[in-house]
């Protein structure tokens, strides 16, 4: 029917591994991250918030966009007087990173 075709059919593509390494929410249990979380921010946005001296600890909370991504970096975090950075990392399942980070001042 076709000029060039192979006697026999090829064989199904493999299929690809999810690239999906976006959150869909990320947030500081009791508090509001600056500038507030859209999933469409861009790489490299840094949220930021101030807390009081009497805070030693923070709890970091994220969901993927994709069910089949790892989040680290979330949970208690404990915190040191004066700026301190979390990195919030979303690995997807092609094994493609994404950063986001939450930089956090306790006062003195």
């Amino acid at each position: 029917v076709y000029s060039g075709m192979p006697e026999e059919a090829c064989a199904v593509p493999k299929k690809g591994k999810n690239p999906n390494n976006w959150l869909k929410s990320l947030k500081v249990s009791g508090y509001s991250i600056t500038p507030t979380f859209q999933v469409s921010d861009p790489v490299g946005t840094v949220y930021s918030l101030i807390v009081d001296p009497s805070v030693d600890s923070i709890e970091i909370s994220a969901e993927a966009v994709s069910s089949l991504a790892e989040i680290s970096g979330i949970g208690e975090q404990a915190l040191e007087t004066g700026e301190n950075l979390f990195t919030v990392t979303v690995t997807a399942e092609n094994g493609d990173i994404r950063e986001y980070g939450i930089k956090v001042v306790r006062n003195e």
